[in-house]
């Protein structure tokens, strides 16, 4: 499967290099050129849970979009001020036949994602993985959870399966839910009552 990963900080630095470990054919795409130069030079570094630090090369790293073509799979992981910008760049990722997905926190990223790239195009999700960015290119994995995944809409969804085996064949632990909001929900819960903890005690 063709993918490009637009956003490639913690998380996003995650699911490409793992998609590009499982054997797909993954394109990071950011805009900051320290990141892209970095995954160019050493690929994506990856410490693992266990401490032993991975190097990852995607086919290519680029500023540009228009440098990859049409993909498969465009997943999102820009921060969520960017999430508008990061579409609009993007929307020459899509053919046709291209899904798009996001698991980043909070809500109304797939909504935008939808209004600028068609409705019907994007998939929601959330992960509980945790990644932690140590700087352009590099990142720790900082615990292993589970990703789910959906239609906006709900129902069954066979091009979500497709995505979920993909993700699990690469080792991100991956389910298709039929009703993919109440996941993000009771994430953005978990995430209302820990972040301000650890905001405050640092």
């Amino acid at each position: 499967m063709k993918i490009a990963v637009v956003g490639t900080g913690a998380l996003g630095s995650l699911y490409a290099g793992y998609l590009a470990r499982g054997g797909e054919e993954v394109y990071a795409i950011d805009i900051r050129e320290d990141i892209v130069s970095a995954i160019s030079a050493s690929g994506i570094r990856i410490v693992e849970p266990d401490g032993k630090e991975v190097a990852i090369p995607v086919r290519k790293a680029t500023l540009k979009p228009e440098e990859v073509g049409t993909a498969d799979l465009v997943i999102f992981l820009p921060k969520s001020r960017q999430t508008r910008d990061a579409a609009r760049s993007a929307r020459c990722l899509f053919g046709p036949q291209t899904v798009g997905l996001t698991v980043q926190n909070g809500l109304g990223n797939p909504e935008a994602l939808e209004a600028i790239v068609g409705e019907g195009r994007i998939l929601a999700g959330v992960t509980m993985n945790a990644s932690t960015y140590l700087g352009p290119g590099r990142m720790r994995y900082a615990g292993r959870g589970e990703t789910a995944i959906g239609e906006m809409r709900g129902g069954p969804s066979p091009r979500a399966e497709k995505v979920a085996a993909a993700f699990n064949r690469a080792g991100l632990s991956t389910h298709v839910s039929p009703e993919v909001w109440n996941e993000v929900w009771g994430k953005l819960l978990v995430n209302a009552g820990v972040n301000p903890i650890t905001a405050i005690t640092r």
